[in-house]
């Protein structure tokens, strides 16, 4: 399994690797850290993690709105 690094991500969604960390934080995009003791995060997101994060993340376009009919206007100059 391959893992990516938060600034390869960010790369491919093309934010700032300020906001990938963010959402790591926030619960919204799963990661592993692999860091031994120290006071730094080193976040490693599977990529099958990025996938179910862009899905949960998937816009749909809304539902084109129907014209209303104009009402029926009598025709009073025939």
């Amino acid at each position: 399994m391959s893992y990516l690094t938060p600034p390869q991500i960010a790369k491919l969604l093309k934010v700032r690797r300020e906001k990938i960390v963010a959402w790591i934080k926030a619960g919204k995009l799963r990661a592993i850290d692999v860091a031994e003791g120290g006071s730094r995060n080193l976040y490693r997101v599977s990529q099958a993690a990025l996938d179910d994060f862009e899905k949960s993340r998937e816009v749909t376009p809304p539902l084109p709105q129907r014209r209303q009919q104009p009402p029926s206007v009598p025709d009073y100059f025939s």
